[in-house]
């Protein structure tokens, strides 16, 4: 009988506590200020289940932030959108736990130093190469990005080209120009998957690529379909099991719904909304799952009291018995 209650007690711990130990921890970067949004230029979480966003720091005060990756040891990084901010973007560390600037890696410059505005970061998995995502050139995505970007490419045309950034010196090294038959607006969301495979999603319209990392070629073109419609995307990152987190683009008056894609079926379900006139633009998934022991956060500190009160309870009917 003492064991029984004393498994009964073990199980029903184990029960409480499964929800919170099978959630990811979810780190996004919000762009700039241009259309008012709430705030711009932090880094947050994404709440796993509902899809809302929570800031925690604002690293580089006055500029936006527009892409976001960890290495395989746990170092993080974004890049800013100084197009807002009057400066050329740059790259930066920041602390994987609060989001605080850590330093200042290097700016982003072609090599006629002019400033270069990516609009999305990937780290490749197994090599830690940094990809970003040139910014759409001639067009206002995010508050005016666009520009200045002819001189990253040998044509004269930088718009949606794919680079490489170096970790150290924040240098760029021009990988391809992805060929997307004409579509206004490219991509502007890249996501490297566990497999390793590179994927590159439509600002304003529904097609998912996958990409040859190697020299940016298309090689595949999907459309995404989601109730009402077709759905566009303005950041994209990847979960542990191979799931696509995206958030959608743009009306430019409200928030991001956030939304999870499986990239066999290409269904996309919606978590919700990151709350208010947020612009999520780029989301990663930070280390291991999110444990209770760890990071007892939102009603975690509840459920760690919860599972106090249930493994106290069990012990003492074990003694009593």
């Amino acid at each position: 009988m003492k064991r029984l209650a004393l498994v009964s007690s073990l199980l029903l711990c184990v029960l409480a506590a499964g929800p919170a130990l099978g959630q990811e921890r979810i780190l996004a970067v919000t762009g700039g200020a241009a259309n008012g949004a709430t705030d711009a230029g932090a880094v947050g979480e994404i709440d796993p289940m509902s899809g809302a966003f929570t800031a925690l720091n604002v690293p580089v005060p006055g500029s936006g932030l527009t892409g976001l990756a960890s290495t395989t040891d746990g170092r993080l990084f974004a890049v800013t959108n100084g197009a807002q901010s009057s400066e050329p973007p740059v790259l930066i560390e920041l602390d994987p736990t609060t989001g605080a600037l850590i330093q200042t890696v290097g700016q982003i410059l072609d090599p006629t130093g002019a400033p270069v505005y990516l609009q999305d970061l990937a780290l490749q998995p197994g090599t830690n190469t940094l990809y970003g995502a040139v910014a759409f050139v001639g067009g206002d995505t995010e508050g005016g990005q666009g520009n200045g970007n002819g001189g990253v490419t040998e044509g004269g045309d930088g718009q949606n080209a794919l680079v490489t950034i170096d970790l150290g010196t924040a240098e760029i090294t021009e990988i391809g120009l992805p060929d997307f038959g004409g579509i206004e607006g490219g991509y502007v969301a890249i996501a490297f998957t566990p497999d390793g495979t590179l994927w590159g999603k439509d600002t304003n319209e529904s097609n998912l690529f996958t990409l040859d990392p190697s020299d940016a070629s298309v090689l595949t073109t999907q459309t995404i379909t989601a109730l009402g419609g077709g759905l566009g995307g303005l950041g994209l990152g990847s979960g542990s099991d191979g799931r696509l987190y995206l958030s959608e683009c743009c009306d430019n008056t409200t928030g991001n719904d956030i939304y999870t894609l499986d990239t066999n079926t290409l269904e996309a379900t919606l978590l919700g909304p990151a709350g208010a006139d947020r612009r999520v633009h780029d989301f990663i998934i930070a280390g291991a799952p999110v444990s209770i022991l760890d990071i007892p956060t939102l009603g975690e500190w509840g459920l760690l009291a919860l599972l106090v009160l249930l493994a106290g309870a069990g012990i003492v009917f074990v003694r009593r018995r």
